[in-house]
């Protein structure tokens, strides 16, 4: 005969495990659970955090904990988003005492950097099971948009100041932005910190591999064939020769 529709989903969704059934879930027990949750996840690695001490540390069975998420890993998944929202508003309040447009694209890089640190492995779960918890996922995406808004609007306002080039895209450059701040956080070295991988991603972001080095090799130059000039001088190329 054909298989039923739970196991039809089951092998469809090997990560998925089904939902007993019973009462809807509460809403406070929920955020019970995720508060826990990314207590243990904030202590632990993934791996090493048993669903039986996540359901004890919530002062629920585990039967309970399974009739709220459908797996470890959606737990997992739904205590990250909810912190990543909570650094958000913490952002926002920070923001109002930051004293120029960069320093409040410094401010939300080290933020960032400094959440997602040690929750690396979020990132892979979040691609290896999208297909599986959908709404999760696009709960996620949907805060990264704020957080790529955030960054574009502290981009704009340096622009509008005359800090910041106005040839570029801030959209663009919001998700470049984010993209070397995972790829540092993803690929890290146990050598690595958070602290100098947030300043090695905005020296890069602001400045460039050949930004300062450029401008030294310029100076060494000009001295170098004593021209005497300095790097910044404007070119006399266009002027009108004086009069001797």
């Amino acid at each position: 005969g054909q298989p039923d529709t739970a196991a039809r989903s089951s092998e469809k969704h090997p990560f998925r495990v089904p939902k007993r059934p019973g009462r809807r879930p509460d809403p406070q027990l929920r955020s019970r659970l995720i508060r826990s949750a990314a207590e243990l996840f904030g202590a632990q690695e993934f791996h090493r955090v048993r669903a039986q001490e996540l359901a004890a540390r919530a002062g629920v069975g585990k039967g309970t904990l399974y009739r709220c998420f459908a797996s470890k890993r959606e737990l997992y998944l739904a205590a990250i988003i909810e912190g990543f929202a909570a650094l958000q508003q913490r952002l926002t309040q920070a923001l109002k005492e930051a004293a120029s447009p960069t320093q409040k694209v410094a401010l939300i890089a080290r933020h960032t950097t400094e959440y997602f640190w040690d929750r690396r492995l979020f990132f892979v779960l979040l691609q290896a099971t999208e297909p599986v918890f959908g709404p999760l996922s696009q709960g996620f995406y949907t805060e990264r948009a704020k957080l790529s808004d955030m960054i574009r609007a502290a981009l704009a306002e340096g622009v509008a100041a005359g800090e910041l080039r106005a040839d570029l895209n801030t959209r663009l450059c919001s998700e470049a932005l984010l993209g070397m701040i995972r790829g540092v956080i993803r690929f890290r070295k146990s050598t690595d910190t958070p602290e100098t991988s947030a300043k090695t991603v905005l020296e890069l972001f602001f400045t460039g591999m050949t930004g300062g080095a450029r401008r030294g090799a310029d100076s060494r130059s000009q001295r170098k064939a004593g021209c005497g000039a300095r790097p910044n001088r404007p070119s006399s190329i266009g002027r009108k020769p004086r009069r001797t």
